[in-house]
């Protein structure tokens, strides 16, 4: 996870947040967060190292954010350094939920996460095709992501 800047300018200044950011025009979901991995602390992913838990939406004023959240599952992954705000290791999801400086959206992502490690074998399941919304839980919706001002920063 990493501990956001404190800038005006950007999504979650001084929040604990996942890693991250704003589609680009006709990207899908999992090739943002190819990129912005590879971008932000040089981790390179496959589908098959992830993951997908759902779509976040936010409304702030009269912008809609769809935020796509994925667990990389792949524990070869080491991330030793970011190029925005700091590294922060977390020892356990309850650890970082239970933390004052994390965002509503990466706090939903934890939460998702961890009850799919509940079920039997849902941290080796593929059968949800990266880019396609999970339905079920508060937040999350079912369908392509619809068009809207921003599917940015989480």
């Amino acid at each position: 996870m990493q501990l956001r800047d404190q800038k005006r300018d950007i999504s979650n200044p001084g929040k604990l947040t996942t890693f991250g950011g704003s589609a680009r025009r006709q990207e899908t979901p999992f090739a943002t967060l190819k990129r912005e991995l590879l971008e932000e602390v040089g981790l390179a992913i496959q589908p098959a190292d992830c993951l997908f838990l759902g779509v976040y939406t936010k409304r702030e004023k009269k912008v809609v954010t769809h935020c796509h959240f994925y667990a990389v599952l792949d524990r070869n992954h080491a991330i030793s350094s970011t190029t925005e705000g700091q590294l922060v290791t977390i020892q356990t999801i309850d650890a970082a939920a239970n933390d004052s400086r994390i965002s509503h959206a990466s706090l939903w992502a934890l939460q998702r996460f961890k009850t799919l490690l509940a079920v039997p074998g849902a941290a080796t399941r593929r059968d949800v095709p990266l880019g396609v919304p999970a339905t079920g839980e508060d937040h999350v919706r079912s369908g392509p992501p619809a068009p809207s001002q921003g599917d940015e920063d989480c």
